[in-house]
């Protein structure tokens, strides 16, 4: 059933992270994934994770364990605690669900002299393309 938050009156201006996906769970009544959709919606720029834990410590021969995935990738400038936290912060991730074994993936925008990678914000004046790549 995920992680769900019901404290009222929160101030989603200061959470700059949601763990919308726990255990490969993406729905439900208390699906973290319509829960970030809805303060996207609201205007928040929150930035989703997903994160994998086992409560079972039992392991069946020839079944895949269910920890690493979701798993929450992050680009960093280099492997260090700060750099990682650095990423995050600046939503520059993205959820494995399946934890596949190559978790990469590039994607920009660009504007004119402008250009953002994922997790940035991009502003564009009215008559300006914006191309992805």
């Amino acid at each position: 059933m995920g992680c769900g938050w019901s404290v009222k009156d929160t101030d989603y201006s200061r959470v700059p992270v949601i763990e919308a996906i726990n255990g490969g769970s993406l729905d439900g009544p208390l699906g973290g994934v319509p829960f970030w959709q809805k303060r996207l919606s609201e205007g928040f720029r929150v930035t989703a994770v997903g994160g994998s834990d086992n409560h079972n410590s039992s392991y069946e021969q020839g079944h895949e364990s269910a920890v690493g995935r979701p798993t929450t990738v992050v680009w960093a400038k280099n492997l260090s605690e700060q750099a990682v936290l650095e990423g995050i912060r600046a939503g520059h991730v993205f959820v494995d669900v399946l934890g596949s074994k190559d978790r990469e993936i590039e994607f920009s925008a660009s504007a004119g002299e402008e250009t953002a990678m994922m997790g940035d914000s991009l502003k564009a004046s009215a008559g300006v393309p914006v191309k992805f790549g």
